[in-house]
């Protein structure tokens, strides 16, 4: 007999909105890279770069210390330590810095040949890769796990002030 969890119970999955708001707003600087509005790409990546810094924030200093803290109080017990998340993290931050560092080389640029532009959309693919297999990685193991080992009130605190705080980036770039 499964249990079902009242639809107003908060769970960690609800952070994937916020990686969902985050593939949005990565969409639209590809969509201004390939208009060639290079200045648009930049005001996006940067309100994209901040909200996925403050997301990553959040995840290495609140939810991955309890996830490794009480991984071992979850059934089954995940076998992915709390640094593997934090790597990836890492690794993602740089290669975004590659990438804003091309895109801010492009709005100096009087007109980027478009084959430039075709090789760093090629670049960032790399990127969306990694983004898509840490969010997967996410979803399958560090969520589920923290849903079990928190109590309702600390998913409750976590997940609002982590949202919320992640949800006044995502708009930034529209101003």
């Amino acid at each position: 007999m499964s249990v079902t969890r009242p639809a107003a119970d908060p769970t960690f999955l609800d952070f994937e909105r916020v990686h969902e708001q985050l593939d949005e707003m990565f969409l639209e600087h590809q969509e201004a890279l390939v208009a060639r509005r290079f200045q648009r790409a930049i005001t996006i990546l940067e309100a994209y770069e901040r909200a996925l810094r403050i997301h990553v924030r959040h995840e290495d200093r609140w939810l991955l210390p309890i996830y490794e803290q009480r991984r071992c109080h979850a059934t089954p017990r995940p076998k992915v330590a709390a640094s593997v998340f934090s790597a990836e993290h890492q690794r993602m931050l740089q290669i975004l810095g590659e990438i804003c560092a091309a895109v801010h080389g492009f709005a100096q640029a009087d007109a980027p040949p478009p084959r430039d532009v075709i090789r760093l959309l090629d670049a960032q693919c790399t990127f969306k890769r990694l983004v898509e297999h840490h969010n997967t990685r996410e979803h399958n193991i560090l969520y589920p796990c923290l849903d079990q080992v928190t109590s309702l009130g600390e998913r409750h605190g976590s997940i609002e002030r982590c949202i919320k705080e992640s949800a006044a980036c995502h708009n930034d770039h529209d101003e």
